[in-house]
């Protein structure tokens, strides 16, 4: 039957443009993450020489240690978002 092939291959279509637009969405998804994520590592490696110099105060210590631990919990949670996303393209 004519018209339920056409319709299949339609549906097919349709299908292999919603997966096109998901894949798409992930790659730029992934890299803006990928983006941030290094800038974050980057003020880690960052705030681990300031502290292991002993240069600064005690109270710039606890302070730099204090945005080490968001930092650290932020890169944690975009390494997840990008393993749920990658689960997802799976």
């Amino acid at each position: 039957n004519m018209k339920g092939a056409i319709k299949t291959l339609l549906s097919i279509s349709s299908a292999a443009n919603g997966l096109k637009n998901v894949l798409r969405s992930t790659f730029e998804d992934v890299k803006s993450l990928d983006k941030s994520f290094a800038e974050m590592t980057t003020r880690l490696e960052e705030i681990t020489k300031i502290l292991e110099n002993g240069d600064c105060s005690l109270e710039e210590s606890i302070k730099l240690y204090d945005e080490g631990k968001k930092l650290s919990a932020a890169c944690s949670e975009l390494l997840e978002k990008a393993k749920q996303k990658i689960e997802v393209v799976k």
